[in-house]
C-alpha cells in the first residue's frame, strides 16, 4: 500500500538512491587516478651552465630537459625558478625539480680524476596534497633512474671501459714492441745467412729447372700412350657390342629349340602313349578275331552267322585303326618337324656361338688390359665351357635323328599294313554278303587277314627288336635326355649373356676412365707446361731476389732502429696514460652507480597519514555531527512563541551551535591526543569551531525547509564534497564533473583551511583569511534563507506531513 501513496513512493526511491550515489560517484571520482597522473603539473627548471668535455660543449640539464619533453607520463612544464616557487606556493605546481647550475661540470669532474656527485633538487608541497606528495616521490624516482640511466650508460660502457682497455692495449703494445725489438735484432744478424740462401737457392732453382724439363718430356710420353689407349676404346667397345648381340640371339635360338624339344618329347609322349594303349591293342583284338572267325568258318557253315556279325566288326575295328594310323602318321610329321626345326637351331647356335667366341677371344687378344678384368675372365670361362657342352649336342641329335628315320621307315610299313587290313576288311565285308554261295572262298580270305593280322602284330611288338614299337620306344625313351640337354645349352647361353651384359654395361666405366686418365694427363702436359714457365720465372726471380739482398739489409737496419725508437715512445705514452687514470675502478664503478645526489626539500612537510588526511576526515566529522544533532533535536520552533522568523531562526541555530561547539572543541582534542601536531594550536580550535557552526547553518537551512528531505540532501551534499573537495587525491587528477563543482563545495575551503593551520611551516594568512571568508558567507547565506523561507518551509512541511498522515490513515483503513 505504501507505493499507491505518492510522497512515500518518493521517500523510498530517494533512500534506494543515496548509497547508489554514493558507491557511483565515490569509485568513479578514484577509479584510477593514477591513469591520469599527467594532469599534475611538475615545474622543472634548468639552470645547467654546461661544461667541456674532450674539447666539446656538453651540457647534460638540457639533455634531460629534452627526455623529459618526450616523456608523457607527467605533466612536466618547463619555467624559471621564480614562477616555479611562486606556483608552489600558492596554485600551479605541486613540486619542482631543478638542475643546478653546475650540474654538467660535476658530471665531467671525473674526466679529470676527481669524480664529483651531482646535486639536483626536487622540492614538494606537502601541504598541499598528502596523496599528491606521495605520488611526486613516484615521480622522483622517475626522473633519477632517467637521469642515472643515462650518465652511468655514457660512463660505464664508453669512456672508462675504453680508457682502462686503451691503457692495458699500451702496455701489451710496449711489451710487444720490445719483442718486436728483439726479433728485429735477430732478424739483423740473420741477413747475411739470407744472403747465402738466396745464392744457393738460385743454383738449386738451375737444377729443378732441368730435371722439370726431364719430367715434362715423361709426362708427354704418358699422355701420347693413352692417347693411343683411349683411341681404341670404341673398337672394344663395339667388339662387346657384338659379343653381346651374338649372345642374345644365341639364347633366342636356343629358347627356341628347347620350346620345339619341349613339344617334340610332348608329341613323342603322346604317340607312344596312343600306340601302346590303342593301337597295338586294337590290332591284337583284329589278331584275335581274324583268328577265331577263321576257326569259325572252318567249323563249318553253320557257323556263318556268328561270321557276318564278327566280319561287321571287323569292318568297324578296321576304320579305328585306319583313323589310329592317321593319327600316327599326323604325330610323326610334328616329331619329326620338331627334330628338323631342333637341328636348324643348333646348327646355328653352334656357328654362331664359334663365330662369337672367336670375337671375343680376338677383342681380348687385341687389349690386355681388358683381359686382366675379371668379368672378362670369368666370361671366357664360361663360354669355354659351353663350347665343351655344345660339341656332345650333334652326336645326341644325330641319335635322335636316327632313331626318327627307324620310325618313319616302320611307320611306312605299319600304314602299308593297315592300308592292306582296311581293304582286305573292306573285302571281307563285302564278301560276307556273299558267304552263303563261297564260303571256301570266304575262309580262305580269313586265313589271309589272320596271316596278315599276325605279321603286324609282330611288327608292331616293342619286344621285337627292330619293331615298330621298339623303336618308337626308343624315340620316347631319348626325347627326355635330348630336353634336359637342351635346356642346358639354353641356361648356359643366359649365362654367357648376362657376363656379357655385364662386361657391356662395364664398358662405359672402363672407357670414362681411360678417358678420364687422358683428359688428366692432358691436365697433367698443361700443369707441367705450366710448372716450366712458373720455373723459368722463379729463376728470374730469385735472381732478382738476390740482387735485392743488398736493399733488404739496408731496409732491416733501418727497421731495427725504427723498432727501438717505437718501443721508447710506447712505454712513455703508456706511462702517460696509467699516470692520467688517477682513480681506480672500483671508485669509477661507485660514482657512476650514483653519479647524482637527489636533493629531496619538501616544504610544508606532512610527517604522516594521519596529519595529511586530518582535514578530510575532520570536515566529514563535523559535518556527520552536524546531522545527528537533527534527528535529536527539532527545528521547528513553538507557534505560541511570540517571536519573530530571525528570533526563531537565530535562537534555534544558537542552541545547536552550542553543541556543535562542544562537538569542535572534542574533535579537536581527541585528533591531537592521537599525535597531530598543529602549526597553531588557536588557529586549529578556532578554525575547527568555525568550521561546525558554518556546517550546521547549512544544515539547519535544509531541514527547516525540507524537513526529512533536507536531511537526504545534506547526505547528497556530503557524498559529493568527500569526491570533489581534494582531500584525498589531487583534483587534476579526477574526472572532470568533480572539478567543476569544486569550487562550490564547502569542504574545498574546510580542507584548505585546516591544511594550512596543520601543516603550514608558516600560516598563508591570506589563504586562511580568503577561507574564513568564503565559508562566512555560506554561513549567512543559509541562515538568511532560513529566516526569509522560515514560514514558508513550515508550511511545506506540513502539507507534506498531513498528506502523510492521510496515507497512513488509508492504509490503516484498507487494512481492517
Amino acid at each position: 500500500s505504501i507505493f499507491k501513496n505518492r510522497f512515500i513512493r518518493v521517500s523510498v526511491i530517494a533512500i534506494i538512491i543515496v548509497p547508489l550515489l554514493y558507491s557511483l560517484l565515490y569509485l568513479d571520482a578514484f577509479w584510477d587516478p593514477y591513469a591520469r597522473i599527467q594532469d599534475m603539473t611538475i615545474a622543472v627548471v634548468n639552470e645547467d651552465g654546461g661544461a667541456l668535455l674532450d674539447g666539446k660543449e656538453v651540457n647534460y640539464g638540457e639533455d634531460i630537459v629534452e627526455n623529459l619533453k618526450g616523456n608523457e607520463e607527467v605533466g612536466w612544464d618547463f619555467t624559471s625558478n621564480d614562477k616555479a616557487n611562486e606556483g608552489l606556493e600558492k596554485q600551479g605546481y605541486y613540486a619542482k625539480f631543478v638542475i643546478p647550475e653546475d650540474f654538467s661540470k660535476s658530471v665531467v669532474a671525473a674526466k679529470e680524476g676527481k669524480p664529483q656527485v651531482a646535486d639536483l633538487q626536487f622540492v614538494c608541497n606537502e601541504k598541499k596534497n598528502f596523496l599528491a606528495a606521495q605520488i611526486n616521490s613516484q615521480v622522483e624516482k622517475l626522473l633519477k633512474e632517467e637521469i642515472v640511466g643515462t650518465i652511468s650508460n655514457n660512463y660505464v660502457t664508453v669512456a672508462f671501459d675504453k680508457l682502462y682497455e686503451a691503457k692495458d692495449g699500451f702496455i701489451k703494445a710496449a711489451d710487444g714492441s720490445e719483442k718486436l725489438y728483439n726479433g728485429i735484432g735477430e732478424l739483423n744478424e740473420k741477413v747475411p745467412m739470407l744472403a747465402e740462401g738466396a745464392n744457393k737457392l738460385g743454383d738449386g732453382s738451375a737444377q729443378l729447372k732441368d730435371g722439370q724439363g726431364a719430367l715434362n718430356s715423361g709426362i708427354k710420353s704418358i699422355n701420347n700412350g693413352l692417347s693411343e689407349v683411349n683411341s681404341k676404346v670404341p673398337t672394344l667397345g663395339s667388339g662387346v657390342e657384338k659379343l653381346y648381340n651374338g649372345s642374345q640371339e644365341l639364347k633366342s635360338g636356343l629358347g627356341t629349340a628347347a620350346n620345339g624339344s619341349n613339344a617334340l618329347t610332348a608329341g613323342s609322349e603322346s604317340l607312344y602313349s596312343a600306340f601302346g594303349n590303342t593301337i597295338y591293342p586294337a590290332i591284337n583284338s583284329l589278331k584275335n578275331g581274324a583268328n577265331e572267325l577263321n576257326g569259325a568258318l572252318k567249323a563249318g557253315e553253320s557257323s556263318i552267322k556268328t561270321l557276318k556279325e564278327g566280319g561287321e566288326g571287323l569292318k568297324t575295328a578296321s576304320g579305328n585303326v585306319a583313323e589310329a594310323a592317321k593319327g600316327i602318321n599326323n604325330g610323326y610329321q610334328s616329331v619329326k618337324g620338331g627334330v628338323d626345326q631342333l637341328i636348324s637351331g643348333v646348327n646355328t647356335s653352334s656357328a654362331a656361338m664359334k663365330d662369337i667366341s672367336k670375337d671375343i677371344i680376338t677383342a681380348v687378344k687385341s687389349n690386355p688390359e681388358v683381359a686382366k678384368d675379371p668379368n672378362i675372365q670369368a666370361a671366357l670361362v664360361k663360354i669355354q665351357a659351353l663350347n665343351e657342352s655344345t660339341s656332345e649336342t650333334p652326336k645326341q641329335i644325330q641319335g635322335l635323328q636316327a632313331g626318327t628315320k627307324m620310325f618313319g621307315d616302320k611307320l611306312g610299313e605299319f600304314n602299308g599294313a593297315v592300308n592292306m587290313y582296311t581293304g582286305k576288311v573292306n573285302e571281307f565285308a563285302t564278301g560276307t554278303i556273299a558267304l552263303t554261295d563261297n564260303v571256301n572262298k570266304v575262309s580262305e580270305g580269313v586265313s589271309k587277314i589272320s596271316g596278315g593280322l599276325n605279321s603286324l602284330e609282330a611288327g608292331l611288338d616293342e619286344n621285337n627288336t627292330g619293331s615298330f614299337g621298339a623303336g618308337l620306344k626308343s624315340v620316347s625313351d631319348n626325347m627326355a635326355a635330348l630336353s634336359s640337354g637342351i635346356n642346358k645349352l639354353s641356361s648356359g647361353s643366359g649365362e654367357i649373356n648376362g657376363g656379357l651384359g655385364q662386361l657391356r654395361s662395364n664398358v662405359p666405366a672402363l672407357s670414362g676412365g681411360i678417358q678420364a686418365l687422358y683428359n688428366g694427363s692432358n691436365q697433367l702436359v698443361d700443369g707441367s707446361n705450366a710448372l716450366v714457365d712458373g720455373q723459368n720465372k722463379l729463376n728470374d726471380g730469385v735472381s732478382e731476389l738476390t740482387g735485392k739482398v743488398p736493399q733488404l739489409e739496408d731496409g732491416v737496419d733501418k727497421l731495427y732502429k725504427g723498432s727501438n725508437e717505437l718501443a721508447t715512445a710506447l712505454k712513455d705514452g703508456a706511462g702517460e696514460m696509467k699516470s692520467g687514470l688517477k682513480n681506480s675502478s672500483k671508485e669509477m664503478g661507485d660514482f657512476v652507480s650514483a653519479p647524482i645526489n637527489m636533493k629531496n626539500e619538501p616544504i610544508n612537510k606532512v610527517p604522516n597519514y594521519g596529519t595529511g588526511f586530518a582535514p578530510y576526515f575532520i570536515s566529514l566529522s563535523l559535518w556527520i555531527g552536524a546531522i545527528m544533532m537533527f534527528f535529536v533535536i527539532s527545528a521547528k520552533t513553538d507557534d505560541d512563541a511570540n517571536l519573530s522568523k530571525f528570533d526563531k531562526v537565530i535562537g534555534k541555530y544558537l542552541s545547536f551551535g552550542f553543541i556543535g561547539l562542544l562537538q569542535a572543541l572534542l574533535v579537536s582534542a581527541v585528533v591531537m591526543g592521537l599525535g597531530l601536531t598543529p602549526t597553531s594550536t588557536g588557529m586549529y580550535f578556532a578554525s575547527i569551531v568555525f568550521l561546525s557552526l558554518v556546517f550546521i547553518a547549512i544544515i539547519q537551512c535544509l531541514i527547516s525547509l525540507f524537513g526529512d528531505a533536507g536531511r537526504l540532501l545534506g547526505i547528497v551534499l556530503l557524498i559529493l564534497q568527500l569526491t570533489a573537495c581534494a582531500g584525498t587525491f589531487p583534483l587534476e587528477i579526477v574526472p572532470k564533473f568533480f572539478k567543476v563543482i569544486n569550487p562550490y563545495m564547502p569542504f574545498t575551503y574546510s580542507v584548505e583551511l585546516l591544511r594550512e593551520v596543520i601543516s603550514a611551516n608558516t600560516i598563508n594568512y591570506g589563504i586562511v583569511g580568503k577561507d574564513f571568508l568564503i565559508l562566512g558567507i555560506v554561513l549567512l547565506v543559509f541562515l538568511t534563507i532560513s529566516i526569509v523561507f522560515k514560514n514558508a518551509g513550515e508550511n511545506l512541511q506540513n502539507i507534506i506531513e498531513g498528506r502523510k498522515g492521510k496515507s497512513v490513515e488509508n492504509i490503516k483503513e484498507q487494512s481492517m
